[in-house]
């Protein structure tokens, strides 16, 4: 998300910013292009769900996000 070829918790929290309102798609951190990249699950929408995923990756629950 924030382009450093690392999922972190600074693309959790940019998914959170986003999904509180305090970003929108189309600012510096949340391109279009990045978009895509913030449903980490899949299901076709941007929601805690994809936040959590990549917390849990973080912390080591999971090894990958695919």
């Amino acid at each position: 998300m924030n382009q450093d070829g690392v999922a972190d918790s600074t693309d959790a929290m940019i998914i959170l910013q986003y999904l509180a309102g305090n970003i929108k798609l189309g600012d510096a951190l949340f391109t279009t292009e990045t978009r895509a990249e913030a449903d980490v699950n899949g299901d076709g929408s941007i929601d805690v769900l994809d936040a959590e995923l990549i917390l849990n990756m973080v912390v080591g629950n999971y090894t990958t996000l695919e």
